[in-house]
Order: structure tokens, then sequence, then C-alpha cells
């Protein structure tokens, strides 16, 4: 099986759908309370610190010439 590069930006969006999952069900289960103006911000945090990455990712990796 052949190995593919790989994709940070899916990585992190997985990451980010996951951890808003868990949220929420920790608070259905009332373990912890979800405050929902927290939300947008992880978000943006989440899929900024994404792009972060892939643009390093992608500056560091050598160029295939």
């Amino acid at each position: 099986m052949k190995r593919h590069p790989l994709d940070l930006r899916s990585l992190f969006a997985g990451v980010l759908f996951l951890g808003l999952a868990l949220m929420f069900a920790l608070d259905q289960l009332d373990t912890w309370s979800v405050d929902v103006r927290w939300i947008p911000a992880i978000v943006l945090l989440t899929l900024g610190a994404g792009g972060i990455a892939a643009s390093v990712q992608r500056a560091t990796r050598p160029s295939r010439s």
C-alpha cells in the first residue's frame, strides 16, 4: 500500500470536531458545563493553528524539482 502525505488541514478539522463532540457529550452527562460563547473562539483558534502548521510544513518541505 502506497503511503500518502499527511493532510494537516483534515487532521485539525477532525480533531476540532472530535473536541466539540466531546464537549457536548460531557455537557449532556452533567460532567462539564459548556459555555456556548467559547465555541467560535475554539473553532477559530484551532483552524488558525492548523493553517499555521500547514504553512510551516509547506515552507520546510523540500521541493521536488
